[in-house]
Parts: structure tokens; sequence; C-alpha cells
């Protein structure tokens, strides 16, 4: 019994012991936070809202909203944008009475051939 006992305390010492050897190895949690690489931002990610509201808009492509996640989230703050591309989706018969009555005629560049719903539908089209 005697030697099961220091057996069992041997075997408590050794974990006790490789524990400490283990966290002296191991940084701790905020050291290896910072030690951790964040991903590259892209330059259009590094542009300003302002710039990237116009990129938009000119582009009327939705999908550069799925290439550039934090590029959405930056845009999606913004109810002038919102309104813009409503009204770009819905109303382009009369896109500059619409934009103008919105007062966002400014923020929106108008295009000399006027797309179809169906057009901009399908170039914003998520997939």
């Amino acid at each position: 019994m005697v030697a099961t006992t220091l057996a069992l305390s041997d075997n408590y010492a050794h974990k006790r012991v490789a524990s400490s050897q283990l966290s002296q190895r191991r940084p701790s949690k905020r050291v290896r936070a910072g030690l951790i690489q964040r991903p590259h931002m892209s330059s259009l990610d590094s542009l300003p809202t302002e710039i990237l509201e116009q990129i938009f808009l000119a582009s009327l492509n939705g999908n550069l909203l799925l290439a550039a996640p934090r590029v959405a989230v930056r845009l999606s703050g913004s109810e002038a944008l919102y309104r813009a591309t409503f009204a770009l989706a819905f109303f382009n018969h009369a896109l500059e009475s619409v934009l103008n009555h919105l007062g966002i005629s400014l923020l929106v560049p108008i295009p000399e051939i006027l797309w179809t719903i169906g057009d901009i539908r399908s170039s914003t089209k998520l997939y």
C-alpha cells in the first residue's frame, strides 16, 4: 500500500513538473494574440468610405461587396448609399428626378445610357 501511494505521488509530481514546463514554453494568450498575423489589407480596403461609395455607385455591381467584405461593412452604414441603390434599381426611368427628390443627385453619376431594371438586377445578383 505504501509503495502504491509513493508511486501515485511520484506520478502526480511528474504531471506537475510537466505542466509547469509546458507553461514556461508556451506564451500567454495575450502574447499569442499579438503573434497572429492579420490578413493584409488590400489597397481597396484602405480607401476612404466616400471614395468607396463613388466606386460602388459608378460600377453598379453588387458583387463588389462579395469580393471585399470589409468594404461591404464600411458601406453598410451609409443611408445615402441605400437610397441611391434603391433609386437605381427601381426608378431608372426617371432617374434624375428621383435623385433630385431624394436630395442625392450629386452622389450618383448619371449614365448616358440608362440601364434597364433587368440589367441592374443581373449585375447585382448574389451568387
